[in-house]
């Protein structure tokens, strides 16, 4: 696999780049959207670590659910794209 192509400034502008993860920031990851993608992540994360016994499975969506409550909104903020 070409580390290349995982590059997404490879398949876009960098500015239409950065105009995505504004757009994200914008409308996804703050008010009713980042809570349920919150809550959706800790069901998820619940539902692996406790249902499947997959571990892996449940830290992945529990740093999903954190990432998206607490680090999402004030991260934009501080970085200068909200």
């Amino acid at each position: 696999m070409d580390l290349h192509s995982l590059d997404p400034t490879s398949h876009m502008s960098g500015g239409q780049y950065v105009a995505t993860w504004q757009y994200i920031f914008a409308h996804f990851l703050q008010g009713f959207w980042a809570r349920f993608f919150g809550v959706v992540f800790l069901f998820l994360a619940g539902y692996f670590g406790i249902r499947r016994r997959n571990f892996q499975m449940f830290a992945v969506f529990f740093i999903c659910a954190l990432m998206v409550t607490f680090i999402g909104y004030p991260l934009a903020r501080l970085v200068g794209m909200l």
